[in-house]
């Protein structure tokens, strides 16, 4: 696959979407339609070549400020450390904030999804279910895990 160039569009929604990291927002001041933001951002941060210019633009500030995730944890840590402390009088929410938004920047703390549940949740859920419908799913279930 050839380099492709970027449109304007997509340079300008690679601008916006550094700015608070909301793809549908991105969209949005990118020019993109309000009623469909939310499909053409998650849409365009698919693209490789809008990953690379993220991760290529991501790398060049991290350089510039000089930060990086070394930075973020030791702060962090000093932060618990402060807050660990009695008769304090510091904003450590506020504070927190600010390094978690820092930590996204350098993609330091992602999200994990979790796709399915145990055994334990299965039969929380289950016992909520009447008698007839619990039976039922529990032998769907078992059909799709047979499978």
């Amino acid at each position: 696959m050839k380099n492709q160039k970027l449109t304007e569009k997509q340079k300008n929604f690679c601008r916006e979407y550094l700015v608070d990291l909301n793809a549908t927002q991105a969209a949005i001041r990118a020019g993109y339609s309000k009623k469909t933001a939310g499909e053409m951002g998650h849409e365009t941060l698919k693209k490789p070549q809008i990953q690379k210019q993220l991760q290529k633009t991501m790398n060049k500030r991290a350089e510039k400020t000089e930060i990086t995730a070394e930075m973020v944890l030791k702060d962090i840590n000093e932060i618990k450390t402060r807050t660990m402390r009695t008769g304090k009088e510091f904003d450590a929410k506020s504070a927190l904030k600010a390094l978690e938004l820092l930590g996204k920047h350098l993609v330091l703390f992602t999200d994990k999804i979790q796709h399915g549940f145990d055994d334990a949740t299965l039969n929380m859920i289950l016992s909520a279910l009447p008698a007839e419908y619990a039976a039922a799913v529990k032998a769907q279930l078992s059909e799709i895990i047979k499978k």
